[in-house]
């Protein structure tokens, strides 16, 4: 662990005027001695060639899988198809009802009783 986070953990540990406080020094010192014996026993390890082949090959198979199917593709153009064909025959029936509310409304008496 880098000394400078340690450093920075031991002044949120200190009181207000800076100082550390005895129990805080003792955490600070365990904390260095857990980081040593981390960094010795996490050394960087490279993977074998067959692993990274192995893993790409296994990696791409999963992507595959999970790529819509072509049919979906060709039925989501379906719907978007279907949707707009169904926005447009709404408009023409909103269109339609206004031109005929239009022409008819000279037409119309009232009937009074």
């Amino acid at each position: 662990m880098d000394n400078d986070k340690l450093q920075g953990k031991q002044h949120l540990q200190g009181s207000e005027s800076g100082a550390v406080t005895p129990g805080a020094q003792v955490d600070l010192e365990s904390l260095k001695a857990v980081a040593a014996r981390v960094q010795q026993a996490l050394l960087p390890v490279e993977p074998s060639p067959d692993f990274v082949r192995d893993l790409r090959r296994r990696l791409c198979a999963m992507a595959e899988q999970r790529q819509p199917s072509k049919s979906f593709a060709g039925r989501r153009g379906l719907f978007i198809g279907a949707a707009v064909l169904g926005s447009v025959v709404s408009v023409a029936g909103i269109v339609a009802y206004v031109i005929y509310a239009r022409t008819n409304a000279g037409a119309k008496s009232v009937v009074r009783g």
